[in-house]
């Protein structure tokens, strides 16, 4: 049985937003697709299967597995998770993320998107 997407006005009156933090075309959002592309690189230079991954966390491989295609979004909490399991900063999972992707997400945002690269220092 699938969910059903609903798409709705931002509260602001601009545009539309979609259920789920999907685009309104009811596809992940991609920067969802880069966070579990990151994942899966991460996971992989380390040689950790799905399912050895998913064991560390109390998931199911079947779960990282949406996680790494972007099906499922990954919360704040599971992304230190993830970070702390695979051995990297959070920040390495926003890494190398171009400008198309970052803004091809379906927020109609005011802001400028941040720098992702780190600064001097950091």
């Amino acid at each position: 049985m699938a969910l059903a997407q609903k798409n709705t006005t931002n509260p602001d009156g601009t545009g539309m937003r979609s259920a789920r933090g999907r685009m309104p075309s009811g596809k992940p959002n991609p920067v969802d697709v880069h966070v579990g592309n990151r994942v899966r690189l991460r996971r992989t230079l380390l040689g950790m299967s799905q399912e050895k991954l998913g064991e560390s966390l109390g998931l199911t491989f079947q779960q990282v597995q949406k996680y790494e295609r972007g099906a499922n979004r990954i919360g704040a909490s599971r992304l230190w998770d993830l970070s702390r399991v695979l051995d990297c900063p959070v920040a390495f999972f926003f890494e190398e993320m171009d400008q198309a992707t970052a803004s091809a997400s379906p927020r109609n945002l005011s802001v400028e998107t941040p720098d992702l690269e780190p600064r001097d220092g950091d």
